[in-house]
């Protein structure tokens, strides 16, 4: 039997002004790489609660993919200060901001306050190019065996799954 599909459509009819339904619809369309569909729900989201923090990691993550930097700053720096792995993102999405812009010791510093949300070596590797690009070699080599070392376990844990899968 397949799984049935939340209609957040047809519920916020009954309900416009729930903040989860709102919030609950614009992940779906960013999961769904539905990026208009998602910006207009976080529209109402950060109309009606500026502070949240889904919200905003949400709408930077959106702009910094289509390449709107100076307009996702703002909402990244509103989710800076927050705790776990959302502030940590925001702070590696913030050096792609400093990176485009130009600002590549700023675009290091974000990156590395970032890093402990590293759970594929993604945000090593992108650590590596800056440190290469800023000219730093020695420190771009411990990065990348770094980002090299978090891939490893990845895929050592899916081989494993698919192993006690089995």
């Amino acid at each position: 039997m397949k799984p049935r599909k939340c209609n957040y459509r047809a519920v916020l009819h009954l309900k416009l002004s729930d903040l989860g339904l709102h919030l609950g619809l614009a992940v779906t369309y960013w999961k769904e790489l539905k990026a208009d569909q998602a910006l207009g729900e976080l529209k109402w989201v950060l109309t009606t609660h500026p502070e949240d923090t889904q919200a905003n990691l949400i709408q930077g993550d959106i702009l910094i993919t289509r390449h709107q930097y100076a307009e996702a700053r703002p909402y990244l720096l509103a989710v800076t200060g927050g705790e776990g792995n959302a502030g940590l993102y925001a702070h590696a999405l913030l050096s792609k901001v400093y990176a485009a812009q130009g600002d590549l010791h700023s675009a290091i510093k974000e990156l590395e306050t970032g890093l402990p949300a590293d759970d594929d070596g993604s945000l090593h590797f992108q650590l590596d190019r800056l440190y290469e690009k800023d000219g730093d070699h020695d420190k771009a080599k411990v990065a990348l065996q770094q980002s090299r070392a978090l891939r490893k376990q990845v895929e050592d844990r899916a081989s494993h799954g698919v192993e006690v899968g089995n």
